[in-house]
């Protein structure tokens, strides 16, 4: 870290003290919360311990955010949490001792965290709604494990009061199984942060692998959708009312370790009986690949920028406003084919570059392209019109064609050897010049043959 970022640190940290005050006499302490509120825009004053030290927790919590972000190695591995509380110990010794915060300080501060507080690996469970193993006590995706109760029950069965993720609740959903993630950090609400993270994103992978507008097969560790019942009843006069009722949501449990996710009635197994693989681990539709990925800890730019596109697509297939969940899939296209900036809207350069693009990796001669360049530039031309206010209706045909295409391009880059293979984006990037102007020259020469 450069000395003007050491600077930066103890700025903070200097003004944490400064915004800080003590109080042993308990009879002025209502006195001096009152002194401290009238001039605090936060309007909240924590009081800590017997010592009373009054501290804002929202420039407590801002300042740990600015201090951590100068320490990036440790902000991975710790919560902001656990170092706030680092912090009204040195803000309290301040105070007490009517010392200045210094470089040794911070520098102290920091080996004490990296000694007290080792990095651990943690295994993070969650419940896991929606699914079932038919054939297997466990069930491994990537780094992710997926336990039956039984299992999980006898994985923890050393440790103490664990009918938390087990127990029987009214409210909890049919289908209920656990899941698991390791994670690696130096106290447990970091390692819980770590790991909300990682299920999040594999809410998202899977809900792409399911692919499922409807929510008729849904699974999940956060926001899962069961089976719903919606009423409805229509008055116009006593002699002219009209009632209904539906089922909404999911209807069966999908099939982890299955060749296919859902087994309906009357459905012939044994035509899947060829596949090699279970449906999530499935090569022919790139899904070993994406949980392979999904799991490195050092994933290359194209692959992080392939993995980004297919979290995007899971949110768009369940998100129930069509408008939102195209442009997420918009998302998804500019994940995978543009370096855009921040805060930079796609310029018609980039939308044409995205559209060739497609055209390049899906279609195998002229006509197949032209047909994938058009289509992209449609879901171009609809996303602008989202964008700049022109409309904000999209239907559910126009949405299932922009994910339809999204996943084609996924599936070839997730299957495909050329690119599997691919170790950097100047790869991806080169291998398209390629494409473009062997084409075009291509096309030059039977141009001139007739």
């Amino acid at each position: 870290m450069s000395q003007k970022n050491k600077t930066n640190v103890l700025e903070v940290l200097k003004t944490l003290v400064a915004n800080a005050k003590l109080t042993d006499d308990s009879t002025n302490l209502q006195e001096n919360i009152l002194a401290l509120l009238s001039c605090n825009e936060e309007k909240q004053i924590d009081v800590y311990g017997d010592s009373r030290l009054l501290l804002s927790p929202d420039i407590l919590k801002e300042s740990a955010e600015k201090i951590l972000c100068e320490y990036k190695e440790i902000k991975k591995s710790i919560s902001n949490e656990y170092f706030q509380n680092e912090l009204r110990n040195i803000v309290l010794d301040c105070i007490k001792n009517g010392t200045i915060p210094t470089k040794e300080t911070i520098d102290r501060l920091m080996k004490e965290i990296e000694s007290v507080m080792p990095i651990q690996t943690w295994e993070v469970f969650r419940p896991f709604y929606g699914a079932e193993l038919i054939s297997s006590e466990t069930f491994e995706l990537g780094g992710y494990k997926i336990y039956s109760i039984p299992k999980y029950q006898e994985a923890v069965k050393e440790i103490p009061h664990l009918d938390l993720l087990t127990r029987s609740n009214p409210d909890t959903a049919q289908h209920h199984l656990i899941i698991s993630v390791k994670v690696d950090a130096r106290d447990a609400v970091k390692a819980d942060e770590l790991a909300c993270s990682k299920f999040h994103q594999f809410d998202n992978i899977i809900r792409y692998m399911l692919g499922s507008l409807d929510n008729s097969l849904d699974v999940g560790v956060f926001e899962y959708v069961g089976a719903s019942i919606e009423k409805v009843f229509l008055l116009s006069s006593p002699k002219n009312h009209h009632s209904r009722s539906r089922i909404n949501g999911v209807f069966q449990p999908v099939e982890l370790d299955g060749k296919f996710p859902i087994r309906f009635e009357g459905m012939d197994q044994e035509q899947f009986s060829s596949m090699p693989e279970y449906y999530f681990k499935n090569a022919q539709f790139g899904h070993e690949w994406i949980w392979e990925v999904a799991s490195t800890p050092n994933p290359t730019k194209l692959q992080s920028k392939i993995i980004t596109a297919i979290e995007w697509v899971g949110k768009a297939i369940r998100d129930n406003d069509n408008a939102r969940a195209f442009v997420q899939v918009v998302f998804a296209f500019e994940s995978i084919f543009t370096f855009q900036e921040k805060n930079v809207l796609v310029s018609p350069g980039i939308a044409n570059q995205i559209s060739e693009s497609v055209a390049f990796i899906l279609g195998t001669n002229l006509e197949e392209r032209i047909v994938c360049e058009k289509q992209a530039k449609t879901i171009y031309g609809n996303r602008s019109a989202i964008a700049h206010g022109g409309s904000s209706s999209i239907s559910d045909i126009e949405l299932d064609e922009a994910i339809d295409l999204i996943k084609r391009v996924i599936l070839k880059m997730t299957t495909e050897t050329n690119f599997k293979s691919m170790n950097s984006i100047e790869e991806f990037y080169k291998w398209m010049q390629q494409q473009k102007y062997s084409c075009v020259e291509a096309t030059q020469t039977n141009l001139r043959a007739d």
